[in-house]
């Protein structure tokens, strides 16, 4: 976010006194609370104001809470984001998903699924997983 004005993050919960379900961002909060933005509950509203800020040349970081809650943003992510360059017009949509996934808190089936396999074979998206926290 240093490196670069155009990146923000939108997400739930994100923001203000929260820095997101795991309180990952909440370091960044005093430094750069104007560009951590709390959206609204609807991963299809994040997603998309994801892929219009990315059209419109800034570079988006959008956070869903847990992975799981991605579904009522599959349209936005596979049909939109991902296709634009590859069969659309072109355009790149630089955009960054933050997803955490499997069951870190065993949280029951809506917070512990790996939703990884409904990506693999949309072409235009790239999947990366950390294999260790550092």
């Amino acid at each position: 976010m240093r490196a670069d004005p155009r990146v923000f993050v939108y997400g739930e919960d994100v923001g203000r006194k929260y820095g997101n379900a795991f309180l990952m961002l909440r370091p960044l909060l005093k430094e750069f609370g104007d560009r951590i933005v709390n959206s609204p509950l609807a991963e299809g509203g994040i997603l998309g104001v994801c892929v219009g800020a990315a059209l419109a040349g800034q570079r988006p970081i959008g956070e869903i809470q847990f992975n799981d809650f991605v579904a009522t943003g599959f349209n936005q992510l596979v049909n939109n984001a991902a296709k634009i360059r590859l069969f659309r017009w072109g355009a790149d949509v630089p955009i960054v998903v933050r997803m955490p996934c499997g069951g870190l808190r065993h949280a029951g089936p809506y917070h512990s699924q790996n939703t990884e396999a409904w990506f693999y074979r949309t072409p235009g998206l790239k999947i990366v997983v950390p294999s260790t926290p550092h």
